[in-house]
Order: structure tokens, then sequence, then C-alpha cells
């Protein structure tokens, strides 16, 4: 088997690829990054192998209405369609539709991208999230010579 399903196999195996990870931390606040908006979390320069797991922390996300999905530029629901705010508890991993408490293995979750100079990003839709604390974790392989996957800065537009 081969591709990013493979990889994302391995990895909830617990094998070791010697992924680079990075993280980023979101509070989520009415006017800014809980707007009703796209924003971005990670910036791709040149062709990586990718995938984001989100966790909710300390805080529960509120915002009555509000949903929210994450992927890349031009395709926020990339790695993950929208999750109804309200149901993302502190603890719970988003990378189901409904936030679990828990990963179980699987080739299909996480997601892996192939992505070629696309940032990664979460998108708010329909109303704002109000409260609340993600961490996203960012794994990524390069693919390209000189391939780089960085952290955003704070509030930053996809």
């Amino acid at each position: 088997m081969t591709g990013p399903n493979w990889i994302g196999k391995l990895c909830a195996e617990g094998k070791n690829l010697n992924c680079n990870v990075l993280e980023k931390v979101v509070d989520f606040a009415t006017a800014t990054t809980g707007a009703i908006a796209s924003k971005e979390l990670f910036a791709v320069t040149g062709t990586v192998i990718a995938t984001v797991i989100p966790v909710c922390e300390t805080t529960d996300l509120t915002g009555a209405g509000a949903t929210i999905e994450y992927g890349v530029a031009g395709d926020t629901d990339l790695f993950l369609g929208a999750i109804t705010a309200t149901t993302w508890d502190a603890g719970k991993i988003g990378i189901n539709t409904t936030p679990l408490a828990y990963l179980v293995e699987s080739d299909t979750q996480p997601k892996w991208a192939y992505l070629t100079d696309v940032d990664i990003g979460y998108e708010v839709k329909v109303a704002t999230i109000d409260t609340g604390r993600v961490r996203w974790y960012c794994y990524w392989l390069p693919i390209s010579t000189g391939a780089l996957v960085e952290v955003s800065g704070v509030n930053a537009s996809l």
C-alpha cells in the first residue's frame, strides 16, 4: 500500500516515521480568531505530505450555530468538514465531525494530503466562535528539496 493512507496507517499504529511536528494554539474570540472567516495555521513552501490533528484544550468551544472546518486555502474542508463548535469540548480530538476523546487506528483518519505551496488553516462558518482553545498539531514530511512548513502568525488570513 502506498500514499497518504499508508502513512496514516503507520502513524496510527504508532510507527516512528520521523515526521516533523509543529503546534499552534488558537484561543478563539468573537472579533478575531473566532470570526466568520478563513484563518491560516501553517504556511507550506514546496511540496510536502501533511496532516493536522486538532485537540480542544481547557475551554470548550462556544458559539451558537457556529461551525468550523479545516483544510487548505481554497479547500477549507480538505482534512475535515464542519464540526458544530458547541460539540467540541475540552479533551476531544477533532478528526471526526463528532469530536472524540480517543483516536482509533484507521486507514482514513487522520487524512494526509500532498500539498504544494498551499497553506493549511481553518474556516469558521455560519456564526462566530465566542470562546475555546484548540491546539493544532501538524505532522509533515518534505517531498521536494527545501520544502518547509512553518507556524503562521496570530489571526492571519488564509
